[in-house]
Formats: structure tokens, sequence, C-alpha cells
């Protein structure tokens, strides 16, 4: 079963799978070396929306594990962007003041359903259910059970709202409850610089590749997780960040031809404009990715099925004797935003002065609009922002890293 969104909330419930819908390849996806990719990978269907509208790039992909203990509460929140999740285990309460959209999977004998729960009211949502949240609307999950929960979700956010702190706090730090605590582990984070053609098809998986099987292609921006095992590649054409632990600076093709990348357990890459089918070596264990990727549904048959091809282009991993780099990052070149030296202002509330150019820095404070900052250097390209290097005019002990975009010059 899957779901359908609208600029305004919701069009309609309906039983949407990969096998149903399909694209072709566009532009600047990742490409591997043409050849003949014969077997199929099994893919589990965790959960499958259609969407006419998502956040305007640069947008921040978050998938993450949030575990609820007994008792356990999220208090209610508003994001900018849509969640979509899947109840791996236990029972959770939603709670949504606007339409919010469940698909009841079927158990038991009762067949599978859809359904919009009565805005301010709740609906106990069990393992396999899946749940889609518009952007804008307050919703709040709680366990009333006796038995933990968990919910897989993925966000789609606009990177400005994530940078401006409106995202909840992440990396396994338990979240305040009235008894009990909820943990949020970060699965993979990454900036999306573009989309495909909407309206969009946004969809999780679980797939499954047998030894010295191929990775999967998908034709657009696509999230990859590795629950077990480890793939390397030599990137030949297209863009990657590194997403373990949130986005790194961009990985191009004209930099890193020669340099080989492994993605193992517990790691995540993303693919910024897909990935075409990638060849492994016939040694390579088994390996199991949770994919979270978004494609055009206006494009062509069986492109979003297990062997899609279309993509950035890398070359086959390398034997496992030999040693891959670790690490998938790399800087861009900046291109100038406000010289050094010169005096700016923050243009929004609770803007973070963060420790390192990057979205998981240290948040060394939180700037309220109008705040002036003086630029201390060049600014650095990374996860699709620019960052200044700054220090408050009013504290100048108070240095660190400003997204460009939330400072203005002065009048």
């Amino acid at each position: 079963m899957g779901i359908v969104l609208s600029r305004r909330g919701v069009l309609c419930l309906a039983a949407l799978t990969a096998g149903l819908l399909a694209t072709r390849a566009s532009s600047g996806m990742a490409r591997v070396r043409a050849q003949d990719l014969g077997t199929a990978v099994d893919s589990e269907l965790l959960f499958s929306a259609a969407v006419e509208d998502l956040p305007s790039p640069p947008a921040l992909v978050r998938l993450e594990r949030t575990t609820f203990e007994s008792g356990s509460e999220l208090s209610r929140r508003t994001l900018e962007g849509p969640v979509f999740g899947l109840v791996e285990r236990g029972v959770l309460s939603l709670q949504a003041e606007g339409d919010a959209i469940v698909s009841i999977a079927e158990r038991a004998g009762t067949p599978a359903q859809a359904l919009v729960p009565e805005a301010g009211g709740s609906v106990d949502l069990r393992a396999g259910d899946q749940v889609a949240i518009p952007a804008g609307v307050p919703f709040a999950l709680a366990n009333g059970g006796e038995e933990e929960a968990s919910l897989l979700t993925a966000a789609v956010l606009p990177a400005a709202a994530a940078e401006a702190g409106v995202v909840p706090a992440t990396g396994g730090t338990p979240a305040p409850s009235s008894s009990g605590s909820v943990a949020v582990e970060l699965l993979g984070e990454a900036v999306a610089t573009g989309w495909p053609a909407p309206p969009y098809l946004v969809q999780m998986d679980r797939v499954d590749v047998g030894s010295g099987e191929p990775v999967p292609g998908f034709p657009g921006p696509v999230l990859l997780a590795v629950e077990q095992g480890a793939f390397a590649f030599a990137l030949i054409d297209g863009e990657i960040q590194a997403a373990a632990s949130g986005p790194s600076d961009t990985v191009a093709d004209a930099a890193t031809a020669d340099t080989v990348y492994r993605v193992g357990e517990g790691e995540a890459i993303f693919f910024a404009g897909g990935l075409n089918a990638l060849p492994r070596e016939a040694v390579e264990p088994d390996l199991v990715l949770l994919r979270f990727g978004v494609a055009s549904i206006l494009q062509d048959e069986a492109s979003i099925g297990p062997t899609a091809t279309g993509g950035a282009e890398a070359a086959p991993a390398i034997p496992p004797a030999e040693t891959p780099s670790s690490a998938v990052s790399q800087e861009t070149d900046a291109t100038g935003t406000a010289a050094d030296g010169e005096r700016v202002r923050v243009a929004a509330d609770g803007v973070r002065l963060r420790s390192s150019p990057s979205t998981g820095g240290d948040v060394v404070a939180e700037l309220a609009q109008g705040v002036e900052v003086i630029v201390t250097g060049e600014p650095v390209a990374a996860e699709g922002l620019q960052w200044l290097p700054v220090q408050a005019a009013d504290e100048p002990s108070a240095t660190g890293y400003i997204a460009a975009q939330f400072v203005e010059p002065l009048e």
C-alpha cells in the first residue's frame, strides 16, 4: 500500500509499488561501465509515496531509526518538509493536527487499508504500518504499550530550516519524555542539490545483494545505508556524498578518478543524481542495504526496480585484499559570498554558529536576527552550502562558521 500527497496535503491513497511505476535515466546520474548485469537482487519494499512537491534544493535528506521505550513520547513538532515512516515493531500512537496519511498493513485476515486520521485525534500504528506527514502538519508520537517500539523514518527538509534548528536532535541522544526515553539513531544524512521532474515517487526498500551481484541502480537521488557487508567502487562520473553521520562535501569524478571508496556496515553514501547498477567482484560477500530514493513518476517503465540503470558511473569494486579509502569526501571550490573583513548581519532567528563548516559541527551559539558578525576568511563550499568563517562583532571570542544564506549586507 502506498501514499499520495499533494502540495495542500492528501489527494488520495493508492496501491503503489516499484513494479507499478518506473523511470528512465536522467543526466547527471552516477554511472557504471556498461555490461550485462544478468541476475536481479531481492528487494523488500518498506514504504512508498507519490508526492507532487518537495522542498526546493538544497534540501536535507535524512534517514533515521527512532526507538521508543515503554511510556515514552516524542513531543509535538512541525517540520517544513514531508516525513515518511514505517513502524518496525511495537505500537505507537500518532496524533496529528492535519492531514497525516496512514496505511494499515494486512494482518490476521484483515485486509490492508488506508485512512486519514481525524485532525487532533489519534491512531495506533503497529508493525508494518506506514505513515506520511506532509510539511507543516504538527504531530506527536507516543508509546503507551509495555513493549519497546521502533520507527524507521525518512524526511526531506529545506536545508535552511534544518540549519536554523527546526529539525529535532539526532545521534542517539535521548529526547525528553514524561516516562522512558526516545533515542534517535541517524542512519544517513545528505544534501540533495536537485530533483527529477515532478510528480515524485519517494521510496524506501531493503535490498539483499548476493555475493558478487551488482549494487542496484536507482534513477534519481538515492541514499544507501549499509546494514550488512560492504562494497567498494571508483567514481568515474557523477557526484557522491558520505552520509553516515551527516552530509559531507561533494566528491566529483574529475578530482577522484583514481580513488577507490569503501562503504561498510553502519556507513551510508548519497548519489546526488542517481546511480547506475554497480558491478562487484565475485569474491565480495552478501550485502544488505537500506535504500531511500526519489524518482520521477513520469519516466518510463522498469528503472526503479532492482536492476535499474542510469546514474553516477563507478568502476567495479577492487578485491578485498586491497585497502580502499574509507572516507568519501572532498571539498569543492568555493565562490566568494562576502569579503574577508566584511561586516554582515544574521538574516533569521536561531541561526547556528558552528565549530566547523558542516551541519554536523558543534553548535557554538544560536544567533538572533540582526546580530552582526565579521567575516574572517574565505568561504568554504560543503554539503551544498557556502560556509563563512566569522566572529561575533560584539563578542570576538565567539567564532565559527555560518551558512552564507543566513547573512545579509548591512544597509
